[in-house]
Order: structure tokens, then sequence, then C-alpha cells
């Protein structure tokens, strides 16, 4: 006789092991900034106070009012992932800076 349990639990088991793999392969975020207004808002994750001020300095001049940095880690590196109205040219100086500054850890 055919049993409605039997049916599921391949499925069951496709479906944990599929959110196990999507756990291990998520981006690992190192660092939070967030910038509202023009300013920085918000930072979680370790970063340094110099690179969280130059991030400030660098959104009031390109006149970002709302954005996020994070910090992705990449094998031993650490690469910025940009989200918002962050235009190219801000990006860039901001990757630079990131370079200099570095993180805490």
């Amino acid at each position: 006789m055919f049993e409605l349990g039997d049916s599921l639990f391949p499925w069951l088991i496709l479906a944990l092991v599929g959110a196990a793999f999507w756990y291990a392969l998520r981006p690992k975020w190192v660092f939070t900034v967030k910038i509202e207004n023009g300013a920085v808002a918000f930072t979680a994750g370790k970063v340094t106070r110099t690179f969280v001020h130059d991030v400030e300095e660098v959104c009031q001049r390109a006149r970002v009012s709302v954005g996020e940095i994070r910090g992705q880690s990449r094998g031993r590196a650490i690469v910025l992932a940009f989200y918002g109205a962050i235009p190219g040219e801000c990006q860039q100086q901001l990757r630079n800076l990131w370079q200099m500054h570095g993180t805490l850890r």
C-alpha cells in the first residue's frame, strides 16, 4: 500500500541537503557600513575608525545620500560589495581606502 510519508521522505532529505549547501555557500559578511543622509548611520563588524571616517567623507563629496557597503570574505581577502546609488568612481575610491586601512582582524 502506498503511503504519503514514503513519497515525502526523499523530498525532505533533498530539501535538507539543499539548505545545507545554501548555508555553506552564502556570502560571509565581515562588516556592514550603512550610509543615510550622506553620513555613516550604522556599522556592524570590525572596521577601523579611520575607514569609517573616510567612507563618510567620500560619500559626502560624491553626494551619496543612501547606500550600504559590505565586506565579504573571499578566501584570505575581504572584498567590498556596494548597494544603493553609489557611483562607480566613489566605489573605486572606497576600494582604494579599504586597501590602505583594512580591518582590525
